[in-house]
């Protein structure tokens, strides 16, 4: 029995190379990813050079894919941001613990909202987006601070587990059984933009080295302005909070070597590697009455 995958990033790459090694690349029928210009390093060259290395077909989604899926063929689709026109043995692996955060960047909005315990879940593709029948979930706790980063490296080997125990029920049975999920339950994670990654200074400092945590590599970083430049906060910790007599959140109000501590609406934020749009480093600052904003 084939199946097909659809993959993109880091978590497509090593979900490829575990079935690969678990199974053998004879089951897979071809691999289709995309580049994605939203993330530093899209795994896509890595993709490619494993199918070239297994001998298995391999597309790009811009391609004019020539393959064709019968009925018995399961796709399994990792990673991947656009309707794949097939609901009948499509499954998804979602990063969340279904119901909750359905939808868009959902490990992304789980840091941010600093949960304890975060995951993958395999399930149906359905017309109505992460709503269908759960094949099966994984999950684990963390704590903070935790970057996108460490997150994502964390969970990979669910990605793995899940695609084993899914790929393993095919070639046994040929077929999958789900569970409904329980509607009361549900929540929505919502797509994020280039907007979604300026910082927030009115909120607390944990609250704002959480959301530069969540949004750093492999994604493009938290944002603030200086006066008319945009420079990418990339790294900060919170620190202990002082006495101000009125609170000017945004402000610089010490330089400490190479770093900067900046007011948020409680707490102050160190930051520790700041950089210009093209990479470049901006500490220590030239100058000392600066306002991030």
């Amino acid at each position: 029995m084939k199946i097909i995958l659809y993959l993109m990033n880091e978590k497509g790459k090593l979900t490829l190379e575990k079935i690969c090694e678990y199974f053998s690349p004879q089951i897979i029928g071809a691999v289709i990813s995309s580049r994605d210009h939203k993330v530093k390093n899209d795994y896509f060259n890595e993709i490619q050079d494993i199918c070239l290395n297994q001998k298995i077909i391999f597309y790009d989604r811009n391609e004019n894919i020539n393959i064709y899926i019968d009925d018995d063929v399961f796709c399994l689709a990792v990673g991947w941001r656009w309707i794949i026109p097939r609901d009948h043995k499509l499954i998804v692996f979602h990063d969340s613990l279904l119901p909750r955060y359905r939808g868009f960047a959902p490990l992304v909005n789980a840091l941010i909202n600093a949960e304890r315990e975060i995951g993958v879940t395999a399930l149906f593709a359905s017309s109505e987006f992460d709503r269908g029948d759960i094949i099966a979930q994984k999950s684990l706790s963390v704590s903070y601070p935790i970057t996108i980063s460490q997150a994502i490296s964390a969970i990979a080997p669910l990605y793995q587990a899940l695609a084993i125990e899914v790929v393993q029920a095919i070639i046994q049975s040929g077929s999958l059984i789900g569970m409904p999920q329980n509607e009361s339950d549900a929540t929505y994670s919502i797509w994020r933009d280039e907007d979604d990654y300026h910082i927030d200074w009115n909120n607390d400092s944990d609250a704002i080295v959480r959301f530069i945590n969540a949004v750093g590599y492999p994604y493009l970083g938290a944002f603030s302005w200086i006066n008319d430049e945009k420079v990418y906060i990339l790294e900060a910790t919170v620190i202990d909070d002082i006495a101000l007599e009125l609170r000017h959140v945004g402000k610089v109000i010490f330089h400490d070597g190479d770093t900067i501590i900046v007011i948020a609406r409680q707490g102050l934020v160190k930051i520790t590697k700041m950089t210009d749009c093209n990479g470049n480093n901006l500490l220590p600052l030239s100058h000392f009455r600066v306002r991030l904003k």
